[in-house]
């Protein structure tokens, strides 16, 4: 009778946007400054690079890691770079690379991101996948120990906190008929990004997780959105389909370096 295979432990990251001033970015890559905004927001930076670290540190090794999407920022052409660290677009993607070499997962899956962050005529996700020897698309399925997991950057989002789990039930339903038709895998496990919030829902049979971002909060265009911004990554133990967990582990206490009240 055969055992259970050997258990694998992942982890999924996704939304760097390394290049701006609130992204991901390892400290050899941070230009520092002294100005009053360079200050704060390099002290956020360090806040969420010594968290994702940490937790790098603490957690690994990786038998593989999951990338799902805007790991650059790009050029910010409707804010004209004024939110960047990084303009030159070499720059972050060999930033973005380095971070997935501290990873040091066994291997590395990409997904595409979004074509304002990440170039509309050119892949630079392509870019980085060629740097750390690893697997992109646009929709793709890794099974690990027999377990299928569907992972894409782009999902729908919604302003209202119930409504959040919705687009992942969406999700899994055309994962469903897709896989009835027969041209794709079932998913066991389905991962999207893109909205910069941590869910989990799901029922029998199937799990939908959305990740949180690595890129801090407080972005021009985040002014005219609501709701809560999740900074974090997800562990995952798999050892078969039926045997498996996941972690989130998100960061608190970014808000009191952003902000305080003003006081009458």
């Amino acid at each position: 009778m055969a055992g259970k295979p050997k258990p694998k432990r992942g982890l999924v990251v996704a939304d760097f946007h390394t290049g701006h001033q609130l992204g991901l970015t390892p400290p050899d890559w941070d230009p520092g400054g002294d100005s009053e905004r360079q200050v704060k927001t390099r002290a956020i930076r360090n806040l969420i690079w010594n968290f994702f670290s940490k937790a790098v540190k603490e957690y690994g090794p990786f038998d593989f890691a999951i990338h799902n999407g805007d790991l650059v920022d790009g050029p910010q052409p409707a804010e004209r770079g004024i939110e960047l660290i990084l303009n030159d677009g070499n720059e972050q993607v060999k930033a973005a690379a380095d971070v997935i070499k501290f990873i040091g997962a066994k291997k590395n899956y990409l997904s595409f991101g979004t074509p304002y962050h990440t170039g509309k005529a050119e892949d630079q996700e392509s870019l980085i996948a060629e740097m750390v020897n690893a697997e992109i698309g646009g929709h793709e399925w890794l099974s690990v120990n027999g377990m299928m997991i569907s992972y894409r950057h782009h999902v729908g989002s919604s302003s209202v906190p119930h409504g959040r789990h919705t687009p992942m039930a969406r999700e899994h339903l055309w994962e469903q008929l897709w896989a009835e038709r027969g041209d794709y895998p079932k998913a066991d496990l389905i991962i999207r990004s893109h909205v910069h919030y941590y869910t989990a829902t799901g029922g029998f049979g199937w799990t939908g997780l959305t990740t949180p971002a690595l890129q801090g909060y407080g972005t021009k265009y985040s002014r005219r959105l609501s709701g809560m911004v999740d900074i974090g990554l997800i562990i995952l133990d798999i050892v078969d389909a039926q045997h498996w967990s996941w972690t989130p582990l998100i960061l608190r206490g970014m808000g009191h370096l952003r902000t305080s009240p003003h006081v009458l």
